[in-house]
Formats: C-alpha cells, structure tokens, sequence
C-alpha cells in the first residue's frame, strides 16, 4: 500500500516571479543609499545643533515657499500625518515661530505662516545644516565630492525620469 505525501501549504501565499537581476540590484543599491543617507541626514538635521526637528524643519520651509498655505496642504506636501501636524503648529505657534492667519472663507483651516523669529530660525537651521554638510564632504577628497554631486545628479535625473 503506497502512503501519499501530505501536501506542502505555504503560509507566504503564492510565490512572486523573480525580479531582473538587474532591477533587484539597482533597488538594494538605492535601499542601501537611502539608508546610509538618512543615517547621514540625522547627524546633519540633529536639533541640538539645528534647533528644529527635521519635521519642524521642513515645515517651516514650506511655510517661507507659500505665505498662507492651509494646513491641510502642508500635511499633504510633506506626508504628515495631520495629527502630528497639528501637534507641530500648536507646539511652533507657542514657541512663536509661526501663526495661524485668520480664514476667509472657512474658520476650520487656518492659513499659516511664519513669523520673524521663525524665519530666523529657519535661516539658523539653515546655517547648521550647511556646516554639518560642509564637516561631512571636509572629509573627503574634491575628485570624490566632484564625483559625488555628479552621481547625485544622475541620479535624480534617473528618478525623475521614473516617474
């Protein structure tokens, strides 16, 4: 008497098709730069020499672009979340870096803006950001950095063109 094999169950679901080789290695090689790269970005953008938060940070970019854009536009530019978002406003209109204009048309959205400190201190950050760059790239030789900004470039042309 023949005993049948019990059936193999995958719990993964059904197995995918095998990438290009050379697809899969551009993305670990862009997965493994986006990682050194925001390991980089957190010693550049650390607030205790920007001030600000990279969150903090990028909002207050945004704001100095746009003078009265809604926050719910914000949220959706940068991907935030608009309860963290919300905590951000209240937590920088405190702190007096930025302010709530009044709404025109609907008194639940509120424009915001920068104030004067808050453009200061987007101009700090700036600075900090720009000298903690400048440490990181001291390091390295001008044919590396030359090679560098041109590898970037293609870089973001590449991804560019991805879209």
């Amino acid at each position: 008497p023949s005993m049948r094999q019990p059936a193999i169950v995958r719990l993964s679901g059904p197995r995918k098709p095998a990438a290009a080789p050379a697809r899969v290695n551009a993305a670990e090689k862009l997965n493994s730069f986006i990682h050194v790269f925001e390991e980089r970005l957190r010693t550049v953008l650390d607030p205790s020499r920007t001030g600000l938060t990279r969150s903090e940070h990028r909002l207050l970019a945004a704001l100095a672009e746009t003078r009265g854009r809604l926050a719910r536009d914000v949220a959706l530019a940068l991907a935030i979340d608009a309860g963290q978002l919300s905590r951000m406003v209240q937590r920088l209109e405190g702190q007096g870096l930025l302010l709530r204009l009044p709404a025109k048309d609907d008194g639940r959205q509120s424009p915001l803006a920068l104030t004067a400190k808050g453009r200061a201190a987007l101009h700090r950050a700036g600075r900090a950001v720009d000298d903690s760059v400048a440490k990181l790239l001291a390091g390295m030789p001008k044919a590396d950095q030359q090679e560098l900004a041109r590898a970037l470039a293609m870089a973001e042309a590449l991804l560019e063109r991805a879209k």
